[in-house]
């Protein structure tokens, strides 16, 4: 065993999947799993079978404890066969170790990361997300994001067609937005539920496989908390304004001005101007508005 060192006799067995319980310690949230986390792997299961086990140990009155390889274990169930493993009696210290290292073929979701790194600072293991960031070398604007993460209604989550498909970055700006006012939110959430049906997607189409990937998702949601903020008067319309390019017809000189949405800040651009014409056009605009240079 990798912690306790202990040699461990293992079994190779075919477990019924109603006996088997996943272990708390295991990162990937077993309700986030769909037909599609686990598309990889799926078709050649149904195909070929299982051919790689698990690892189970028995707990008492005949049931038994998923160490690692939950992912399959959502397949055996789907397919409703029996679910090969290595069972052992594994000592405890080397549970959790072990649990995380099924991620390393598919790693975890920024989601399921975030909610195993707030069970640490809950258990006492950090004192909070600073510390956890140094401890687990990630930058403190990361730990920000998956703090984040953790505060998400599950119903966005759920939105996504995969845990993985939503990013510590989606989360931060979602969570931005779900506190900015409570008809935002209420149509972020409204929005989400849409989503969480297979039937959505499905008809939205925006993929291959005719699923809404997580970008597509993303975008719609953040659709529609601004649209919520469109009608409540909170944002006016975006105008749209184009640049306006003016030329001398004798020179190869031109002025690009360009406005800002609002109207309030302005920006000139000049081509084929020499050092002194450019110097004259300064003249021109600071006398003009009574500028003088900041230092």
């Amino acid at each position: 065993m990798p912690v306790s060192g202990v040699v461990v006799g293992m079994r190779l067995l075919e477990v019924d999947v109603d006996l088997i319980d996943v272990s708390p310690e295991n990162e990937r949230q077993q309700h986030l799993l769909t037909r599609s986390s686990v598309n990889d792997i799926y078709s050649d299961i149904k195909r070929h079978r299982q051919q790689v086990p698990g690892m189970l140990r028995p707990k008492q009155g005949g049931r038994f404890e998923l160490i690692k390889g939950s992912r399959r274990l959502w397949v055996a169930r789907d397919l409703g066969r029996k679910y090969l493993a290595e069972v052992g009696d594994i000592p405890d210290a080397d549970v959790r170790v072990l649990s995380r290292s099924e991620n390393l073929h598919k790693k975890i979701s920024d989601y399921e990361k975030a909610l195993s790194y707030r069970r640490d600072i809950e258990s006492g293991l950090y004192a909070d997300w600073s510390q956890l960031a140094a401890a687990e070398n990630i930058s403190k604007t990361t730990a920000s994001r998956l703090s984040a993460l953790c505060d998400l209604d599950p119903v966005i989550i759920s939105a996504f067609p995969e845990a993985n498909s939503v990013t510590a970055k989606m989360g931060a700006e979602i969570r931005a937005l779900l506190k900015s006012a409570d008809y935002v939110r209420k149509a972020l959430l409204d929005a989400a539920k849409e989503f969480s049906t297979a039937e959505a997607h499905s008809d939205a189409g925006d993929s291959e496989n005719g699923v809404l990937d997580g970008k597509a998702v993303f975008k719609a949601l953040k659709a529609a908390a601004n649209n919520a903020l469109k009608e409540s008067g909170s944002v006016k319309a975006a105008t749209t304004r184009k640049s306006v390019t003016y030329s001398a017809p004798d020179r190869a000189i031109c002025m690009t001005q360009s406005l800002s949405r609002d109207g309030k800040k302005a920006t000139f651009k000049f081509d084929g101007l020499s050092p002194e014409e450019t110097e004259e056009a300064l003249s021109l605009l600071t006398k003009r508005f009574g500028l003088s240079h900041s230092k």
